[in-house]
């Protein structure tokens, strides 16, 4: 829904954010990293939105970030705000790359491949070994990001006149 949907609705980042929180029965061992993730998804979700929503929104974003020491909305916040300032030179970044390689005739799947891999691939510490692979918190992470850049792009793509 996020990817293909209305990426910036509301609902999807609600929903995310009310998963990441629900971890019952799950054996993940970051409930403090989906925390503040789900924070900044109902964060995003708030930007989206008028009051009342908007502080509805905010009110969740808080209640996730609850007894977690050191770690408070206006601190989350203003590292939300530098995230999604990257994501947005990330984005740019992307299409400009983008368009230089449909001008050189270069296949665009795998040249974003060969340059971007290595922004997902992340190693995971589980107890006292690392592994490979990605993470369902990065995942999470991920579409996120995914959600900001296609924001930011929507933003500016209605920004644009006519």
């Amino acid at each position: 829904m996020l990817r293909f949907g209305n990426h910036d609705s509301p609902v999807p980042l609600e929903t995310l954010g009310d998963l990441l929180l629900d971890q019952t029965g799950w054996n993940y061992g970051d409930s403090e990293g989906a925390k503040q993730l789900a924070a900044r998804a109902y964060l995003v979700a708030s930007y989206q939105c008028d009051e009342p929503a908007r502080s509805k929104y905010r009110e969740k974003a808080i209640s996730a970030l609850s007894m977690q020491v050191g770690h408070d909305i206006d601190q989350v916040e203003a590292e939300l705000r530098g995230e999604l300032a990257d994501a947005a030179a990330l984005q740019e970044q992307v299409a400009a790359d983008e368009v230089a390689w449909i001008a050189q005739g270069v296949d665009v799947d795998e040249a974003f491949a060969k340059k971007y891999r290595k922004l997902f691939e992340v190693p995971i510490r589980l107890g006292n070994r690392i592994h490979g692979g990605v993470h369902w918190l990065l995942w999470a992470m991920l579409i996120l990001l995914a959600i900001v850049i296609l924001c930011v792009y929507q933003d500016r793509r209605r920004a644009k006149p006519q």
